[in-house]
């Protein structure tokens, strides 16, 4: 593997970017969603408590793939994902609501553009679960791989902490095995930078095909202000404090 100038990855640039745009909890207020949406075709309506939005930025070297696959995985929640750049209407799920257990949306481009920008929508993603974190895996051997996390939109009481413990990132590498477990790979701490307003960045260099980036973190969810959104209203209306 080459390194610096000398890595000639495929990929020049990928870049992931969720922002969070709400988020309550489910098992407290499980009858009283923020909304309910319906689900498009079907006509079917469910719940939302939280809600995010992913950008997926990807752009190629001189050296970039014949074919690619893009995709969106979510252990939880529904995924509904469109490709802008190229734009193609086409690669979309028409219900997302459908699946319930491991939820994606995938596209497949040939031949491969130069850049490529996927828009992702996921719906109940981010709820109390085994770990709470974001993640962004290489496709392709990867010049520079960047996750941005965008908490600014959560909110919390006046003077109440968003975080139990400060988030943390995470760099797992290919060839690097976890000597406890010699199935997973090891999860190395990097540093990461960190927006006034709780917008955490971390990025790496010359990385190899499905290496991760991870930013963990411990949410304080007892501090969380609850939003309801009303079906003849656009704004948001803080209701009360949890």
């Amino acid at each position: 593997m080459g390194s610096g100038d000398d890595f000639d990855a495929p990929v020049a640039v990928k870049l992931l970017y969720i922002k969070l745009l709400f988020l309550t909890d489910m098992s407290k207020y499980e009858k009283n969603p923020v909304f309910t949406r319906q689900v498009r075709r079907s006509g079917e309506e469910f719940p939302i408590y939280d809600a995010s939005i992913f950008y997926q930025f990807t752009h190629f070297g001189e050296n970039k793939p014949r074919d690619h696959e893009w995709e969106f995985t979510s252990s939880r929640g529904q995924v509904d994902a469109l490709q802008v750049l190229p734009f193609d209407p086409t690669i979309s799920d028409p219900d997302p609501a459908k699946r319930t257990i491991h939820q994606s949306a995938k596209g497949y481009l040939r031949p491969t553009p130069d850049t490529l920008l996927v828009v992702c929508h996921n719906y109940n993603g981010f709820q109390k679960g085994d770990g709470e974190w974001a993640g962004v895996r290489a496709a392709n051997d990867t010049k520079v791989l960047r996750l941005v996390v965008d908490f600014s939109s959560v909110m919390t009481g006046e003077d109440k902490k968003l975080f139990v413990e400060p988030p943390r990132a995470y760099w797992t590498h290919e060839l690097q095995k976890d000597p406890n477990d010699p199935e997973r790979n090891l999860e190395t701490p990097v540093d990461f930078e960190y927006c006034h307003g709780g917008v955490f960045s971390v990025s790496q260099r010359d990385v190899l095909k499905k290496d991760t980036l991870t930013i963990r973190y411990r949410m304080a969810w007892d501090n969380l202000v609850y939003w309801q959104a009303y079906h003849n209203q656009r704004e948001w209306i803080p209701n009360s404090i949890i």
